[in-house]
């Protein structure tokens, strides 16, 4: 009498090697889908630049020098510059997270000096609430058949 014995593909042979390898590289691709990814965004500020800061009277171009130029300038107001700096965490497909926003915001007098320093961080913000109401339009409300057939007898044709 013979005795069959049993092989386990997947742990024996070069099928086996195949579907290990592949059964690996599965479980790394979805634990890093899984990880948390940070975004760092803007002027990222140096530690104890408000601090520097904080001796007024300095020039425009000094503090160019020293935070470079500034993430926006204010539509109202030419000498209140923003730098804007905010981190946000990632997770697979959710939604971003922000973990951290800093405002640094500098108004110069008009001999371009530094005259006021303020720093704004995420607990001074405030969630928007849009709005979802439209406008309405006046006159006719007008069929897709009636703009279909809306031309026909318009046009003379004897030109």
């Amino acid at each position: 009498m013979t005795v069959l014995k049993r092989r386990d593909t997947f742990t024996r042979g070069p099928v086996g090697t195949l579907k290990r390898a592949l059964a690996a590289m599965c479980i790394a691709v979805l634990a890093t889908a899984c990880a948390v990814t940070e975004t760092r965004r803007g002027h990222l500020l140096p530690e104890g630049v408000a601090a520097e800061l904080s001796a007024l009277n300095m020039s425009r171009q000094r503090v160019v020098e020293l935070l470079g130029t500034p993430s926006t300038v204010s539509a109202f107001d030419r000498n209140r510059w923003y730098y804007i700096a905010e981190v946000q965490q990632h997770q697979a497909f959710f939604k971003h997270d922000v973990v951290a926003r800093e405002v640094l915001i500098l108004d110069f007098d008009r001999n371009l000096l530094l005259a006021h320093v303020a720093t704004l961080s995420e607990k001074d913000g405030k969630e928007i609430t849009l709005v979802s109401r439209e406008t309405p339009t006046e006159g006719n409300k007008i069929t897709i058949l009636e703009q279909l057939l809306g031309n026909l007898g318009r046009f003379n044709s004897s030109q």
